[in-house]
């Protein structure tokens, strides 16, 4: 799958479809704190990387809100992000945040999610992109907008390249 739009595009690879077994393990996660969950989805994300010879200088991940993380108590993406790094040896950088004022994705159309990600995102302060290639984590992709406006951020910073990977790919 390759994510584009405002003329620039980005690879994405994802471990399985969001269905059945990997809908559970990625709700269990994403809901409940199941970390057993996050692990077995992080092994499958590594493999998939192995499979497709995906490389970076670092892991990222997508950033959630100061609100969901409150409510959570944790971000997934950051889960999922940690353990592959362990399981990869790939070092781990803290790039993004996510900026408020952007609705849950959950209920809105294709259009909708990708105006309502567009500048919702920004670079972490001291954060040393420049000329690094990375791997951005996340737990599902359904439109790529939340992938592509990471992805922007990142190479509009400096970023020599992103590539995106999830644990599970969705439609719409």
């Amino acid at each position: 799958m390759t994510l584009s739009g405002a003329g620039l595009g980005f690879e994405c690879y994802s471990a399985a479809y969001y269905s059945k077994a990997v809908r559970e393990l990625v709700l269990r996660l994403k809901y409940k704190g199941d970390f057993r969950s996050a692990e077995v989805l992080a092994v499958l994300m590594a493999e998939v990387m192995e499979e497709n010879s995906l490389k970076g200088d670092f892991l990222t991940f997508v950033p959630s809100s100061r609100r969901s993380r409150r409510k959570r108590g944790y971000n997934q993406s950051e889960v999922l992000a940690k353990l592959i790094s362990k399981n990869t040896g790939i070092g781990l950088m803290e790039t993004l945040v996510k900026n408020s004022g952007t609705k849950d994705q959950i209920g809105l159309g294709k259009l909708e999610r990708w105006e309502n990600m567009e500048g919702s995102f920004g670079l972490r302060s001291g954060a040393g992109v420049c000329g690094k290639s990375f791997i951005l984590v996340d737990d599902v992709v359904t439109t790529g907008a939340t992938a592509f406006w990471c992805a922007e951020t990142l190479t509009k910073n400096g970023a020599v390249s992103v590539l995106v990977l999830t644990a599970a790919k969705s439609g719409v």
